[in-house]
C-alpha cells in the first residue's frame, strides 16, 4: 500500500469516524427522548382514563345516592315493598322509570335477601334471587367494578356501583351502572390518536374506534379457556407473558370457578404505544372479583415520521460530511505525498555505477531531512564503493589463491603418496622397484594429467569450460585407486548399467575427490570405511538421473553445522580451509545437479550428488 493511500485512508477515517460516532449517538439520543416523551403521554393520558373512570364511579354514587332519597319519599313505593297489591304494578316499573331519570343503562333493586324486586334493564328479572352481586360490589376497592348484566336479547356489560337503602325495618340495594361498549371505551380515550379495547372472559373483545388499527391481534383475541387474570395496573408494550393478564371462559365465570392459571400473549405493537390498566369485574355468579385488562395504544406513527425525516436529515449531514471528507484527504495525501515520490523516484535511480545524484533541499520538513540524508548517504556511498571495489579485487585473488593451493594439494597427494612408496621398496626391496615403478605409473599419470587439467580451468577462470559425457565409475574407481593403501577401506558399489554424466572429468573428479577426502578427515585417529555407491534412476518417471552417495563412519555433524557446512571459509576441522566443499556444491551447480546432507553426532555422514544423466545417443553423437 502507497504511502499516499495511506493518507488518504487515515485523513479519511479521521474525518468520517467522529461524524459517524456523532451521528448515530445523536440519533439514539433523539430517539430515544421522543420514545421517552411519547412514553409520559401515554403515561398522563392512562391518568385521565383512570381519573375517568373514578369520575364514573362518583356520578353512579351521586345518582343512586338520589334515588336512595327519592325511594325513602316515595310512599306508594313503601305500600308496594309492604306487600300492596295495588302497587305491584308500580314497584315492577319503578326500576326502568328510575333508569331513564337517572340516565342508567343498568338499574336492580334487591331486597335483604337478594331478590330482584324491580329491574329496569330486564323486567323479567322480578323475584329471582341474586344474593352476593350487590355485597361483593359494595366491597370492591374504588367502589365500582364491571358486572354481567341481563336483557331480553342477551347479556352485557356494565361498570356499575352498590348503595343500601333502608326503608322501615327492612332494607334495600341498589345496583346501577353505564353500559360498557364500543362507544364507552372511545369515551374514554381523550385523544383522537388513542384507542382501547377491553378483554372480557368469555366475552368477544370490546373494541373502540382504531382499536384494530393500532391495538395488535394478539391483544384483541378472545381469551382463552381457564386462563387467570393475574396483571399489572400498568404494565409496559413489551410485557412478558407472567405478567400480563389472561381472561377466563365464560362457563367458568358463571359458574364462579376459579380460573387456572395460563400464559398470554405479549402485546407489541408495531405502530402504537400499548399499555394495560386492569379493572375488576365480578363474576356472573357474584361471588368472585376478577381483574380483566383495558389495552390503550397510542399512534407512534407521527413518532416514526418524525424519525424517519431525522434519519433522513442525519444521512444527508453524513453524506456531504463525507464528500467533503473524501475530496479533503484526496487533497491532502497528493500534497504530503507528492515530494515523497519525487524523492522515491530520484532515489530509484542510484545504483553502484550511478552515484551521482544530487539530493540537496531547502526544505524544513521531515521531508528535507530526508532528502539530505539521502545526500549524505550517497556520498559515503560513492567513497565505499572505491574502497569496497578495492577489497573485492584482493579478495577475489585471495580466494583464487586458497583454491588453487587446495586443489594442488589434492593433486600433489596421490603422487606424493607414490613416491614414497618407491622410496620405501628402494630402501627395502630394490630388485622389485621397476615392477612397482611399472604399476605405480597410472596413479603417477593420472595425477599429473589431474594437475595439468587443473591449470587449464584457472587458465580460463570465468570461461565455461566444456562438457561432455563421462563416466563417473572410471572417475571413482581412478581416485579409489590413488588413495588406497592406507588405514582407510573404501567399499565401491558401483552401478554397472550408469549412464554417463554431462560434465567434465576434471570438475567430477574434484567433486567425488573432496568428498571423500572431507569423509577421511572426519574418521576419528584415520581409521575407519568409506562407502561410495553409484545408482540411475528416473528412467520411467521423467529425465533420468545419476545418484553419487559418499557415506562415512566418522564423527558426524549438528544441524548448526550441517546449515553452514557449504559455506565459504567455513570449517570446524584444525587445519581446514573451509574451501572444499564450497568448491563442491559451486561444481555441482555448474553440472545443474544437487547436493544434499545427512548426519548426526557419532553416528557419520551422508553426501548424496545427483546429476542429470546424459542420453545415449547424445553420448555417442559425442564421441
Amino acid at each position: 500500500m502507497s504511502i499516499r493511500l495511506q493518507i488518504f485512508i487515515s485523513s479519511l477515517l479521521v474525518v468520517l469516524i467522529p461524524i459517524g460516532f456523532l451521528a448515530w449517538v445523536f440519533r439514539g439520543e433523539m430517539t430515544t427522548r421522543a420514545e421517552e416523551q411519547y412514553e409520559e403521554k401515554v403515561e398522563a393520558l392512562l391518568t385521565v382514563i383512570e381519573d375517568d373512570f373514578a369520575s364514573r364511579t362518583a356520578s353512579i354514587a351521586s345518582r343512586l345516592a338520589a334515588l336512595k332519597g327519592a325511594i325513602r319519599d316515595d310512599n306508594r313505593f313503601r305500600l308496594a315493598m309492604a306487600g300492596d297489591e295495588s302497587e305491584r304494578a308500580y314497584l315492577l316499573d319503578y326500576a326502568s322509570r328510575a333508569k331513564e331519570l337517572m340516565g342508567f343503562d343498568l338499574l336492580q333493586i334487591q331486597d335483604e335477601s337478594g331478590r330482584i324486586v324491580s329491574s329496569g334493564h330486564y323486567r323479567n328479572e322480578f323475584d329471582r334471587i341474586e344474593r352476593s352481586l350487590p355485597v361483593t360490589l359494595s366491597k370492591v376497592s374504588g367502589g365500582s367494578a364491571l358486572v354481567t348484566g341481563r336483557k331480553p336479547s342477551g347479556s352485557f356489560l356494565a361498570l356499575a356501583a352498590a348503595e343500601r337503602v333502608r326503608l322501615g325495618s327492612s332494607r334495600l340495594f341498589l345496583v346501577g351502572g353505564f353500559r360498557v361498549d364500543g362507544a364507552f371505551l372511545g369515551s374514554l380515550v381523550p385523544d383522537a390518536d388513542m384507542a382501547a379495547a377491553l378483554l372480557v372472559p368469555g366475552r368477544p373483545v370490546l373494541s373502540g374506534p382504531n382499536c384494530e388499527e393500532l391495538i395488535p391481534e394478539t391483544a384483541r383475541t378472545p381469551p382463552g379457556k381457564n386462563a387467570r387474570a393475574r396483571g399489572k395496573s400498568r404494565s409496559t408494550a413489551n410485557s412478558t407473558a407472567s405478567d400480563s393478564p389472561d381472561s377466563t371462559d365464560a362457563d367458568s365465570i358463571a359458574a364462579g370457578d376459579s380460573p387456572a392459571a395460563s400464559g398470554s400473549d405479549t402485546l407489541t405493537a408495531p405502530i402504537a404505544f400499548t399499555r394495560e390498566i386492569t379493572i375488576p369485574m365480578i363474576s356472573a355468579d357474584g361471588k368472585k372479583v376478577n381483574e380483566v385488562r383495558l389495552v390503550v395504544a397510542h399512534d407512534r406513527r407521527q413518532l416514526d415520521a418524525m424519525l424517519h425525516r431525522l434519519g433522513r436529515l442525519l444521512r444527508i449531514a453524513v453524506g456531504l460530511s463525507a464528500a467533503c471528507a473524501f475530496l479533503l484527504a484526496l487533497w491532502m495525501s497528493a500534497r504530503v505525498s507528492r515530494p515523497i515520490r519525487r524523492l522515491a523516484e530520484k532515489a530509484a535511480t542510484i545504483d553502484l555505477d550511478r552515484l551521482d545524484a544530487h539530493f540537496e533541499s531547502r526544505r524544513r520538513d521531515e521531508v528535507g531531512a530526508l532528502s539530505r540524508l539521502l545526500g549524505e548517504m550517497t556520498g559515503r556511498l560513492r567513497a565505499s564503493t572505491v574502497r569496497l571495489r578495492d577489497t573485492e579485487r584482493r579478495a577475489t585473488l585471495g580466494e583464487i589463491a586458497r583454491q588453487v593451493n587446495h586443489d594442488l594439494r589434492n593433486g600433489l597427494t596421490p603422487i606424493r603418496n607414490v613416491f614414497r612408496h618407491l622410496v620405501e621398496v628402494a630402501r627395502d626391496d630394490p630388485a622389485s622397484l621397476p615392477a612397482i615403478l611399472d604399476e605405480r605409473r597410472g596413479t603417477i599419470d593420472s595425477g599429473l594429467n589431474y594437475l595439468e587439467d587443473l591449470s587449464k580451468s584457472y587458465s580460463r577462470l570465468s570461461t565455461k569450460g566444456g562438457r561432455s559425457p563421462c563416466d563417473l565409475n572410471d572417475v571413482i574407481r581412478d581416485l579409489v585407486g590413488a588413495l588406497s593403501g592406507g588405514e582407510v577401506q573404501f567399499i565401491c558399489e558401483l552401478d554397472g548399467d550408469l549412464p554417463g554424466v554431462r560434465a567434465d572429468v576434471t570438475g567430477l573428479r574434484r567433486i567425488v575427490e573432496n568428498l571423500v577426502r572431507n569423509g577421511m578427515e572426519s574418521l576419528p585417529s584415520g581409521e575407519g570405511s568409506i562407502l561410495i555407491r553409484t545408482e540411475s534412476g528416473g528412467a520411467e518417471e521423467g529425465e533420468p538421473f545419476v545418484t553419487l552417495s559418499v557415506k562415512d563412519n566418522g564423527c558426524g555433524m549438528d544441524a548448526e553445522k550441517q546449515e553452514r557446512i557449504f559455506d565459504h571459509f567455513f570449517t570446524y576441522k584444525e587445519g581446514g580451509t573451509g574451501l572444499g566443499l564450497s568448491i563442491v556444491r559451486r561444481l555441482v551447480t555448474d553440472f545443474e545437479g544437487t547436493i544434499d546432507v545427512k548426519s548426526a553426532p557419532g553416528k557419520g555422514t551422508l553426501f548424496t550428488v545427483t546429476f542429470p544423466a546424459a542420453s545415449r545417443p547424445a553420448e555417442e553423437g559425442e564421441r
